[in-house]
C-alpha cells in the first residue's frame, strides 16, 4: 500500500492510496495520526510545508482553475451552511474591513463603475422594482423623512 501522506504519482497509485485510506488499517493510522499527541499539528505542519512547496503550488493552480473546483464551489454558495458563512462573514469586523478596504482600492472602484454602466445591473434594477420587496423598499423609502426631502 502507499504510504499514508505521501502524493499518488500514476492514477494506479491513487487508486491503491483511496483503497489503503479507507481500509480499516488506513483509517486506524489516520485517526491515530489525528489524536495522538501532537498529532494535529504534525499534520497542520506537513500540510503547510507541502502547501508551500513547487510542487503543492503546482497542483493547488491546476485545482483552482480546474471545473470540479468551480462546481464545487458554487454547490457550496447555494448550500445552506454557505449562504449562513458568508452572511456571518459579512457581519464580522473582519469582513467589514475587507469590503471598505475593497470599495476604496482602485480595483474595486473600477470593477464597481463598470458593473454600474453595465446591462446586468439595470436588468438586476430593472427586476428589483418589479418584485414585492422592490416595491414595499420604495413605498417605506418615500414614507420616509429622507424620501420626503428628496422629492
Amino acid at each position: 500500500p502507499v504510504k499514508c501522506g505521501k502524493f499518488p504519482k500514476s492514477q494506479r497509485s491513487l487508486e491503491q492510496h483511496r483503497a489503503y485510506n479507507s481500509s480499516s488499517k488506513g483509517r486506524k493510522r489516520s485517526r491515530s495520526y489525528g489524536v495522538s499527541p501532537g498529532g494535529a499539528e504534525k499534520r497542520l505542519k506537513a500540510l503547510s510545508a507541502y502547501r508551500s512547496s513547487e510542487k503543492g503550488k503546482r497542483v493547488q493552480a491546476v485545482y483552482n482553475s480546474s471545473e470540479r473546483r468551480r462546481t464545487v464551489q458554487e454547490a457550496y454558495k447555494t448550500s445552506e451552511k454557505g449562504k449562513g458563512t458568508q452572511r456571518a462573514y459579512m457581519a464580522s469586523e473582519k469582513g467589514k474591513s475587507a469590503v471598505h478596504s475593497y470599495m476604496t482600492s482602485e480595483k474595486g472602484k473600477s470593477t464597481i463603475g463598470s458593473y454600474m454602466a453595465s446591462e446586468k445591473r439595470k436588468r438586476v434594477v430593472r427586476a428589483y422594482m418589479a418584485a414585492e420587496k422592490g416595491k414595499s423598499a420604495v413605498r417605506s423609502y418615500m414614507a420616509s423623512e429622507k424620501g420626503k426631502s428628496a422629492v
